[in-house]
C-alpha cells in the first residue's frame, strides 16, 4: 500500500509522459491565436458610477480615444510656404489613408463669417500658397485663439493636425496607419514630429509587450539554467526541470489562446512565476527523491516522496493561486484577468510536478543527477551555525525584527500615491519622449473635461447657462493649470464675434441674440477638437489641457475647483462633473491600491484557514502569518522611505510576495510537523527541518530572487518594480524564516509543552 503512489507512476508513466508532451505540442500550435490586449479599458474601475457616466457620456458627446494628434514643428515660425505645403500635401496623404475618418490642420480651419442673418460665409484662416497674406491671416489666427490654439502655439513654432480615425481599428490596423504616417513625413523631410492619443500609446504599449514577453522569457530561462547546472552539475538535473517548467509554461499560453485571454503588460510575470515558482516545486521533489533513494528502491522513494512533499507542493501552489484568485475582489478586468490566469499556470505547473517530473526521474532513473546538494558538507555546517544561532541568541534575534517593522511601519506612512501617466516607461521610449513633448511644450499631456448638463428646462445656450459657463472657464483661465480650454461658452463667444463686426471676443448681450445663437450653431460645421454641445443642447462639455503634475496634485484641484463651484456658481440651472479618460484612469489608480488592502486582507484570511484545517495548529497559522507579514511591511517600509511610487499595476506586489514567502514557511512548518510525529523533541525535529529542508529552502529562494531580479532588466517601470521588490521580499523571507521561525516555534511549543506538563503533573505548580 505504502508503494503505491510509486508503482502507480512507475508503471504509468510511458502514458503521462505521451498526454503530457501531446497537451504541450497542442498548445505550442495554439499559439497563433494568442491574442495581445493593450486597450486602457482593462484597467477602468468596472461598474465604477464615474466610469458608467464617463461611457454614457461619450456614448452621446464622443470621446478622444478614436483621435490621433500629430504635432509638427517649424522654425522660426510656421508661416513659411515651403513648410505649409508640406503640410498640406502630408494631409492630403492622411486623408487618403483608409483608417482615418477626417482630419484638421491649421490650413483646414475655417474663418466664419454671418453675411446676412442665418447665413455664414467662410475662408480659410491660412493659406499656404499666399505668403503675401501671411501677416493678415496671423493676425486672424490670434484673434481667434481661443479657438486657433489648438493647431497653433502663442509662438508659432507648433501646430497640430488632429485626426479622427475609423471606430474599432485594430491594434494591427493602427501600427499600419502609424507607419504610414511616419514613411510620408520622412519623405517630406517633416522630421520634427510628435504623436499623442490613446490608440498611439496601445499600439506602442503593445511592442513594447511583446518585445518585453520574449527578452523575460529568455532571460528567465537562462537564470534557471545557470542555477541548476551550479547546484548539480548535471545535464540532466538541468534538462528535466526547464522540460517540466517549460512544457507548464506552453499548457498556459496554450489555455490562454484556447479560451480567448488575452496577454496584457501583467502577462509579462508569467514566465517568472511559472519558471521560477515552479521550479522551487521541482527542486524539493527532486531533492527529496535523491535523498531517499539512497536507502530505497526507486518506486519506493518516490512514494515517500510524493506523501511527504506532494501533499505540502499542492499546499504551497493552492495557497499561492488561491492568493492570485483575490485579485478578482478587484474591480479592474486586467487585474481580475491576471489573478485567474496566474492560478491556472501555477495548479498546470504542480500538475507537471507531481506527474510529469515523476515519471521522467523514474523512467530514466535520475536519481543521482540531483544527489550533488546532498552530499555536500558545506551545508550541513551552515544549517548547524544556523540552528545554534537560533537558539542562543532568540531575544536579539526578535529585537531586531521588532525593530525592523517598526521602523518600516513609520516608512509606509510617507508611500508615494501620486501617480503620473507614463512614468512605467523608459525615459527615451518614444512614447514617453512625445508625451512629455506635449506635456511640457503644447499645453499638457493629460485631457481636462468636465459634463456640463443643463436643469430644470434650461439649455446649454441659454443665457444664464452660457454665462455660468464662461464664469467657470474665466476661474480655470485663473488657476494656470488649466490650458486651451473650449466650452459652449467660447462657441457663444465665436459665433458672436463673426455676427457682430467689431463686436469683439464677448457673449452675446440679450435673449435675442442668444435665441439666435442656438439656431446656427448647428448650421455650420464647427472646427473644434471635440464636440461641445450634443443635439438636444441639454448636455455639453467643457474640455481642455493640463500638465501632468501627478494624480493626487490634480485631484486637489478637482476638490477646491468644486468648493468655488459650489460658492460661486449658480446650480439651479447647471450641474457640473468631472470626467475623462485620464480622470478615470486617476480611479482607477486609487480604486487597485484600496482594492489591494481589502484582497490582501482576504488573501492573509483564505491562506490562514488553508493552513489551520491542514495542520489543526493556531500557533502554525500565527507562526506563518509573523514570518511572513514582516517582509511585506519591511518593503513597503523601503517604498515609503524611498519614494517608489506605488502605482495601480504594483498593488499585486503585496499580493505575489506573500503567497511566495509562505511557500518557503509551509516547507519548513511540514518538515517540523513530520519529525514530530515521529516522537522527536521541539528541539530535535527543529535541528532536522533546518538541516534538511533549510538547504532547500536557501536554494529555492536564490532561485526565486534571482528570477525575479531578472525583471529588472524591463523597461517598463511597473515591470522593474515587480521584479526589485519581490526579489526583496524573497530575500527578507529568507532571513525571516530561517531566523524568526525556529525562535517562534520553540516559544510556542515549548510553551505549549509545559502547559501540558503542568496539567498532567498539578505539583509541579508549586
Amino acid at each position: 500500500m505504502q508503494f503505491m503512489i510509486g508503482r502507480f507512476i512507475y508503471k504509468y508513466n510511458g502514458l503521462i509522459l505521451l498526454l503530457t508532451f501531446s497537451l504541450g505540442i497542442g498548445s505550442f500550435f495554439l499559439f497563433p491565436k494568442l491574442k495581445t490586449e493593450t486597450s486602457f479599458k482593462q484597467f477602468f474601475p468596472q461598474g465604477e458610477p464615474s466610469f458608467v457616466d464617463y461611457e454614457s457620456f461619450c456614448q452621446k458627446m464622443g470621446s478622444s480615444e478614436n483621435s490621433l494628434v500629430i504635432a509638427l514643428s517649424n522654425d522660426p515660425t510656421i508661416f513659411n510656404t515651403e513648410f505649409l505645403n508640406k503640410l498640406k500635401t502630408l494631409q492630403a496623404l492622411i486623408d487618403s489613408m483608409k483608417e482615418v475618418h477626417s482630419s484638421l490642420s491649421v490650413l483646414s480651419l475655417k474663418k466664419y463669417s454671418e453675411t446676412f442673418p442665418g447665413y455664414f460665409a467662410n475662408r480659410p484662416y491660412l493659406q499656404a500658397n499666399h505668403p503675401e497674406r501671411f501677416s493678415k491671416d496671423s493676425a486672424l489666427l490670434y484673434k481667434d485663439f481661443e479657438i486657433t490654439q489648438h493647431f497653433i502655439t502663442r509662438d508659432a513654432r507648433h501646430t497640430r493636425m488632429l485626426l479622427q480615425l475609423k471606430d474599432n481599428l485594430t491594434l494591427s490596423q493602427t501600427d499600419s496607419l502609424l507607419k504610414k504616417i511616419d514613411r510620408a513625413t520622412k519623405h517630406l523631410s517633416l522630421n520634427k514630429i510628435h504623436f499623442l492619443g490613446r490608440k498611439y500609446m496601445e499600439s506602442q504599449f503593445k511592442s513594447l509587450i511583446s518585445q518585453e514577453l520574449k527578452t523575460s522569457l529568455v532571460f528567465t530561462l537562462a537564470f534557471v539554467i545557470l542555477i541548476l547546472f551550479l547546484l548539480h552539475r548535471s545535464f540532466a538535473a538541468v534538462i528535466v526541470p526547464v522540460i517540466c517548467m517549460g512544457v507548464s509554461l506552453l499548457m498556459l499560453y496554450g489555455y490562454m489562446a484556447l479560451f480567448n485571454r488575452p496577454l496584457t503588460i501583467m502577462s509579462n510575470l508569467f514566465p517568472t512565476i511559472i519558471l521560477i515558482v515552479g521550479v522551487s516545486d521541482v527542486i524539493h521533489i527532486s531533492s527529496k527523491f535523491a535523498f531517499e533513494s539512497l536507502s530505497r528502491n526507486s518506486i519506493a522513494a518516490m512514494s515517500k516522496t510524493l506523501k511527504e512533499i506532494g501533499v505540502t507542493t499542492f499546499i504551497n501552489s493552492f495557497t499561492t493561486a488561491v492568493g492570485f484568485l483575490t485579485l478578482l475582489t478587484m474591480s479592474m478586468k486586467a487585474m481580475q484577468s491576471f489573478g485567474v490566469d496566474a492560478a491556472v499556470g501555477l495548479m498546470i505547473a504542480w500538475l507537471n510536478s507531481i506527474f510529469l517530473l515523476p515519471s521522467l526521474l523514474l523512467r530514466f532513473k535520475l536519481a543521482r543527477a540531483f544527489s550533488q546538494p546532498i552530499e555536500s558538507p558545506g551545508w550541513e555546517r551552515m544549517l548547524k551555525k544556523v540552528c545554534i544561532f537560533t537558539k542562543t541568541y532568540p531575544k536579539l534575534i526578535v529585537f531586531f525584527f521588532l525593530m525592523i517593522t517598526g521602523v518600516s511601519a513609520i516608512g509606509i506612512s510617507f508611500i508615494n500615491t501620486n501617480n503620473y501617466v507614463l512614468t512605467s516607461l523608459p525615459q527615451h521610449n518614444r512614447l514617453r519622449t512625445d508625451y512629455n513633448f506635449f506635456d511640457t511644450a503644447l499645453g499638457g499631456g493629460r485631457t481636462f473635461e468636465l459634463i456640463i448638463q443643463a436643469k430644470n428646462n434650461h439649455t446649454i445656450l441659454d443665457k444664464n447657462t452660457v454665462e455660468n459657463i464662461d464664469k467657470l472657464e474665466e476661474y480655470l483661465h485663473t488657476q494656470g493649470d488649466i490650458t486651451e480650454i473650449v466650452s459652449p461658452a467660447t462657441l457663444a463667444k465665436w459665433f458672436y464675434s463673426t455676427s457682430k463686426k467689431n463686436a469683439g471676443w464677448k457673449l452675446p448681450q440679450s435673449k435675442e441674440e442668444y435665441d439666435h445663437l442656438q439656431s446656427v450653431v448647428f448650421s455650420s460645421n464647427t472646427v473644434l477638437p471635440v464636440k461641445l454641445i450634443d443635439s438636444t443642447i441639454t448636455l455639453g462639455r467643457l474640455y481642455g489641457r493640463v500638465r501632468d503634475k501627478g494624480r493626487k496634485t490634480i485631484e486637489k484641484f478637482y476638490v477646491s475647483m468644486n468648493q468655488w463651484i459650489d460658492q460661486n456658481i449658480d446650480t439651479s440651472g447647471v450641474k457640473f462633473s468631472v470626467t475623462g479618460i485620464d480622470y478615470i484612469t486617476d480611479i482607477g489608480h486609487q480604486l487597485r491600491i484600496d482594492n489591494m488592502t481589502g484582497s490582501f486582507l482576504l488573501e492573509i484570511l483564505i491562506v490562514s484557514i488553508i493552513i489551520g484545517l491542514t495542520y489543526q495548529s493556531f500557533s502554525l497559522v500565527l507562526i506563518t502569518f509573523i514570518a511572513n507579514i514582516i517582509p511585506i511591511l519591511i518593503i513597503g517600509g523601503i517604498m515609503g522611505f524611498a519614494g517608489i511610487e506605488l502605482r495601480g499595476a504594483t498593488t499585486a506586489i503585496f499580493a505575489i510576495g506573500y503567497v511566495i514567502a509562505v511557500d518557503d514557511t509551509l516547507h519548513f512548518i511540514n518538515r517540523f510537523q513530520l519529525e514530530k510525529r515521529k516522537g522527536l523533541s521541539t528541539e530535535a525535529a527543529l535541528q532536522k527541518t533546518i538541516l534538511h529542508t533549510g538547504r532547500a529552502l536557501i536554494i529555492t529562494s536564490l532561485i526565486l530572487l534571482g528570477g525575479f531580479a531578472v525583471l529588472m532588466h524591463s523597461s517598463f517601470g511597473d515591470v522593474f518594480m515587480h521584479g526589485f521588490l519581490v526579489s526583496l521580499i524573497v530575500m527578507t523571507g529568507l532571513f525571516s524564516e530561517l531566523l524568526l521561525t525556529p525562535v517562534m516555534i520553540r516559544y510556542f511549543f515549548n510553551s505549549k509543552q509545559k502547559r501540558e506538563r503542568i496539567k498532567r503533573s498539578p505539583s509541579l505548580v508549586n
